[in-house]
């Protein structure tokens, strides 16, 4: 294979070889159904992405809680539409749960974590649903706990925008 670049500067080829790794980026998008309106695959059905197209909910395995007791939580975006939903993620980080007391923060499950800023995509069908869940055990760090009474608790889901749940009431019972 001949030298194309013989004469060129440094420059010159590195620009070209940017221009050739542009080029090579948006034939693969068009091939891989890449842009965000389109079915993988190249095909035309319309994808869904507004707040409407989502039904967000948060639910706990329980009303009600022993100081100190594991509590399950979960997150779900329902697609309520009939056509398919693209959620967009601007980092790793999928959902957040949020406890409060008061309208005060009390515990929020992404605190002192950190995450890789990347864009992901997820496309829910029609009907189905995406659900994300964790636990928590009370534990306010050094061993102390969020004490009784009447909390709150609301899922945010990750995407840009944001989309959060109404909020849920539950207890720390004695």
């Amino acid at each position: 294979m001949a030298d194309t670049t013989h004469g060129q500067s440094p420059r010159a080829r590195w620009v070209g070889r940017l221009m050739l790794l542009g080029i090579a980026a948006l034939v693969s998008a068009a091939n891989c159904g890449g842009h965000p309106g389109t079915k993988a695959g190249g095909g035309s059905k319309p994808v869904a992405s507004g707040a409407d197209s989502l039904e967000i909910s948060i639910a706990l395995n329980k009303g009600s809680y022993a100081i100190g007791e594991r509590m399950q939580m979960t997150l779900t975006a329902r697609n309520t539409t009939g056509q398919m939903v693209t959620l967009t993620f601007p980092t790793a980080q999928r959902a957040d749960f949020v406890i409060k007391r008061g309208g005060k923060l009390v515990w929020q499950w992404s605190a002192g974590m950190m995450y890789a800023e990347v864009i992901t995509h997820q496309t829910i069908a029609p009907g189905d649903s995406l659900t994300i869940g964790t636990q928590w055990d009370q534990d306010l760090g050094g061993g102390t706990n969020p004490g009784l009474g009447a909390y709150t608790i609301q899922g945010v889901l990750k995407t840009r925008p944001e989309r959060v749940t109404p909020e849920k009431r539950f207890g720390i019972v004695d």
